[in-house]
């Protein structure tokens, strides 16, 4: 109930969630749960990726599945699921990425993209390289990209893929990512980091009691096309407003 308590104060118009549970048929999820409440998110699509390990000597039946997923007020046209094969590495959870087309004509919508990166760096890597290879591949505009990365203070390797004009060979991931994969359309700008007045701030994790917050894992990209109203964090979820060129203005929440 404090989940939508804080999205009908903050009234985003689209929502990405990672870590969404589901029974073992995918049809009960905890966004159908958040949708009967929330009358106004007409559009919803959700994937799972993983099955989840039931605690022992629990009796409890349902969310035997784990995925992302992304509600709406805005009609959902077209949505995909992009699977991220499993290279090396101690992380041997299912990754996928989840794009919605968003909008109500396929020539002014607009791509949303929601992902939950490996904890491993490496790997990490390896995901931001699968999706910049289909942002490429699919040609797509007006893309908003946005979850959990994942990202390390000391580690932002993964998220310059897609921040930087071009790969060089001092970024970690230049070995995995095509040399004909970085174009124009692939550029994307870190909201928090262009837009808030603050920009070593914006931090939404820690496990440990202390010293607090002290990472930025959510992070929300969007296409050079978008003009960035505002960006503001909401408990541990950051909201962005953008308006893309010739379109009305749109809200993006992102987070656990």
């Amino acid at each position: 109930m404090r989940v939508i308590e804080m999205i009908e104060t903050i009234n985003p118009d689209v929502i990405a969630f990672q870590e969404v549970r589901m029974d073992s048929s995918s049809v009960r999820s905890q966004l159908l749960e958040l949708q009967e409440k929330l009358i106004d998110f007409n559009w919803m699509v959700v994937q799972p990726a993983n099955d989840v390990q039931k605690p022992k000597h629990t009796y409890w039946n349902g969310w035997e599945r784990e995925g992302i997923g992304i509600l709406s007020k805005l009609p959902i046209l077209k949505s995909t699921t992009i699977s991220i094969p499993y290279m090396s590495g101690p992380d041997t959870n299912q990754r996928i990425a989840l794009h919605a087309m968003i909008g109500y004509s396929e020539d002014s919508a607009i791509h949303v993209l929601t992902v939950h990166f490996s904890y491993d760096r490496q790997q990490q890597c390896n995901n931001a390289a699968r999706i910049l290879h289909y942002i490429s591949e699919k040609e797509l505009e007006n893309v908003v990209l946005l979850g959990d990365f994942n990202t390390y203070q000391d580690f932002e390797w993964p998220l310059e893929v897609f921040t930087d004009t071009e790969i060089r060979p001092e970024n970690s991931c230049f070995d995995m990512v095509r040399a004909d994969a970085k174009g124009p359309n692939t550029i994307l700008a870190d909201v928090w980091s262009v837009h808030a007045a603050d920009k070593l701030s914006g931090f939404t994790f820690s496990n440990m009691p202390t010293p607090g917050y002290e990472s930025r894992p959510d992070r929300i990209l969007v296409s050079k096309s978008f003009k960035i109203l505002s960006c503001n964090l909401h408990g541990n979820e950051t909201k962005i407003e953008l308006k893309p060129s010739g379109s009305v203005r749109k809200k993006f929440i992102g987070g656990d």
